[in-house]
């Protein structure tokens, strides 16, 4: 027995360090010596599934299951490879029994909510994403893929509530500021758009997709003279950013500043932008 521990913590190095194929040789010398050792099974179906071979670790956690009956991770398990199978609805099942055995894992509730999600049940996906919260109000990743759907359902607020959560939570990342401010300017809050975008420029003032966004709220907001200097502010970072150049075309004409806007949709057009060539054909030619 202690030969075969040695032989299964080598066989999880090898695995660590990347060699799966070398790995799962082991494991299934393993298996074949005790076909009923669930420890066995389960390691060797994590294996087979990075191998993606799910049907043949499908069966590794078949006998798994019958060994060990309450083992929550092994319903888990076999529900990751049953979704990677493209089996969602055994994968839900599998879900449900793993939350029957452990139903204060958020992790169970954040996976089942991802599958229901991909069956289209959104409503379903949203109930598992607050329990899951209910099990660990920390959990940034349910709280944001709960905003993602309330986004898709367009009930945007509820989404900017969970996203400002986000935010609370993990203060230094971009990713989240973008995304409220898009839901935002699409929930006609243009002024918390601007406040979202000055928040990110604060933390990443040389990128300049962050100008060209504010300036898209600004122009929203009806502060075209800000939005062209933010454009501009875009350009001076991106040079080749030819989208700048066109809603900067876009801003100046609307200023009455035709010459500037001509300007700017050639430039746009010589950088390969056709929308912007289509504007310059219509007001410039």
């Amino acid at each position: 027995m202690a030969m075969n521990s040695d032989r299964l913590q080598s066989a999880l190095d090898l695995h660590e360090r990347g060699f799966t194929p070398q790995a799962l040789e082991i494991m299934d010398d393993l298996v074949r010596i005790e076909p009923q050792n669930p420890t066995y099974r389960y390691n060797r179906a994590i294996l087979r599934s990075e191998m993606e071979n799910e049907q043949g670790a499908i069966e590794d956690l078949d006998v798994a299951i019958q060994l060990l009956p309450q083992n929550a991770d092994l319903y888990h398990a076999r529900a990751l490879s049953r979704k990677n199978s493209g089996d969602l609805k055994g994968a839900v099942a599998d879900m449900d029994l793993a939350i029957q055995h452990l139903p204060s894992d958020p992790d169970n509730f954040l996976f089942r909510g991802n599958c229901k999600l991909d069956l289209k049940d959104r409503s379903g996906a949203i109930a598992d994403y607050t329990e899951a919260i209910r099990c660990f109000p920390e959990f940034i990743a349910a709280w944001y893929n709960r905003a993602l759907v309330y986004a898709a359902r367009k009930d945007y607020f509820p989404a900017i509530r969970d996203l400002s959560k986000c935010i609370e939570l993990e203060p230094s990342s971009i990713d989240f500021l973008l995304e409220r401010g898009r839901l935002n300017i699409q929930a006609l809050e243009f002024e918390a758009a601007i406040l979202d975008f000055t928040q990110a420029i604060h933390l990443r003032p040389n990128e300049a997709l962050l100008y060209l966004y504010r300036g898209h709220a600004q122009m929203q907001a009806g502060l075209t003279i800000e939005a062209v200097e933010d454009y501009g502010r875009s350009i001076r970072f991106n040079p080749k950013l030819s989208e700048a150049y066109r809603f900067r075309g876009a801003a100046n004409l609307h200023l009455g500043l035709k010459a500037d806007a001509c300007s700017d949709w050639k430039t746009a057009s010589e950088l390969g932008d056709a929308e912007a060539q289509r504007f310059w054909t219509a007001h410039c030619n």
